[in-house]
């Protein structure tokens, strides 16, 4: 399992979206993902990947693309 399929997955069970839609170029803003939601990935990447996030850096950086949310985490995990 990879950081995709991870948030993916948890995009999948919290929202509305249909995943099989999704690509690195979705807008945030479309999938419509709140603070919550956030929290809910941070979680699932620590328990299927071992990644700890910061969800504090994200107002931070400015995420505007699942694409970006992906590379956010997985420069996380280095």
């Amino acid at each position: 399992m990879n950081v995709e399929t991870v948030i993916t997955n948890v995009i999948g069970e919290l929202t509305d979206f249909d995943i099989d839609t999704l690509t690195e170029d979705t807008l945030i803003s479309d999938i419509h993902l709140v603070s919550l939601d956030y929290v809910s990935i941070q979680v699932a990447l620590k328990k299927e990947l071992g990644i700890a996030i910061d969800v504090n850096k994200l107002p931070e950086i400015n995420l505007s693309t699942l694409g970006d949310l992906y590379t956010f985490c997985r420069n996380e995990q280095a």
